[in-house]
């Protein structure tokens, strides 16, 4: 008796674990504003089959396969895993970076730059101490642009079509135009609002209630969404978005575009944060993306973890459809 007691218990508990992993799903989906849901979405999610490490343990025979399967939905799609097998070679190669102002390695950021051998780059967060590497060799033929925290260099011709407004001291994106082998291509920079004062009044206090910078970020990318989704069909749409995998605060936005990670990448394509105040870290979200328009077709996506700043830099191959 006492066996089948304690064999029922931890049933019992990998069932609730697996119950509480599901909710997730709906919760991040449903409810991403309030507090308690935006620290979870933010939280690192490998957290999340801590559990399985006991009862995976705990249960015998075909009891198992329940802590492995909820493993697996917190591995699998939980945490973003992409597996799309090797890509291909694209005839334009997109690097985007938010480059922390200035507040990382230089010589990471050069070497960067120069491993990826991009078309077009698209900094955000820009600051003078790396944006000088763009008017360096090999990018000395770039048309070069700078406006505002976003910086354009491009192998083709440029020119800035149109900028936010500020808000609260931030200007969420900027629109620039690329005369591109293919016609004009939209580019549009983005780097919404951040939710990094989420907890800064306390945990208990950031978890009560809507939050105030969930707001802030989903009008930002309502925004964005509006002038894209009226902009033609060579577009793409390119920087730190602030909002990690299964996040509803964006789920009905950028109809038609192309998430180049998740279609053509391989691994979790997490880019933030690589690096805090006191040395390198593990990334665990994927903030940093490239949209393409229905003009376009990604082929092939990587991340370059470094030194170089907070965030991984994102290279994207595209291809015109």
């Amino acid at each position: 008796m006492p066996g089948r007691l304690i064999r029922s218990f931890w049933i019992a508990v990998s069932l609730l674990h697996l119950a509480g992993v599901l909710a997730l799903f709906a919760v991040f989906h449903l409810w991403p504003k309030t507090g308690w849901t935006a620290f979870l979405l933010y939280a690192p999610r490998a957290a999340f089959v801590l559990p399985v490490l006991i009862t995976g343990i705990a249960l015998r025979g075909a009891w198992r396969l329940l802590p492995a399967f909820t493993a697996a939905l917190v591995l699998g799609p939980l945490m973003g895993l992409h597996l799309n097998g090797p890509g291909r070679p694209g005839a334009l190669r997109v690097l985007t970076w938010n480059v922390w102002f200035g507040a990382g390695e230089p010589e990471v950021v050069r070497a960067t730059l120069l491993r990826a051998n991009p078309d077009l780059v698209l900094f955000q967060a820009a600051a003078h101490r790396v944006d000088v590497l763009l008017r360096e060799a090999p990018f000395t033929g770039f048309t070069y642009l700078h406006d505002d925290q976003y910086v354009l260099a491009s192998r083709w011709p440029a020119r800035v079509v149109k900028r936010a407004e500020v808000s609260d001291g931030w200007r969420p994106w900027a629109r620039f135009a690329v005369d591109s082998p293919w016609g004009t291509l939209d580019v549009f920079a983005v780097h919404p609002h951040s939710p990094r004062r989420l907890l800064g009044g306390g945990v208990r206090k950031g978890m009560k209630g809507e939050r105030p910078e969930m707001e802030a970020l989903q009008n930002d990318l309502a925004e964005i969404d509006e002038l894209v989704s009226n902009a033609g069909r060579l577009k793409l749409v390119a920087g730190d978005f602030n909002v990690p995998e299964r996040a509803g605060i964006s789920s009905w936005m950028f109809e038609g575009m192309e998430d180049a990670f998740p279609a053509v990448g391989n691994g979790y394509g997490y880019t933030f944060p690589t690096l805090g105040k006191h040395g390198r870290m593990i990334p665990w979200m994927r903030l940093d993306r490239v949209l393409a328009g229905p003009g376009l077709k990604a082929t092939r996506a990587e991340v370059f973890p470094g030194r170089g700043s907070d965030h991984a830099a994102l290279l994207v191959e595209l291809a015109p459809r």
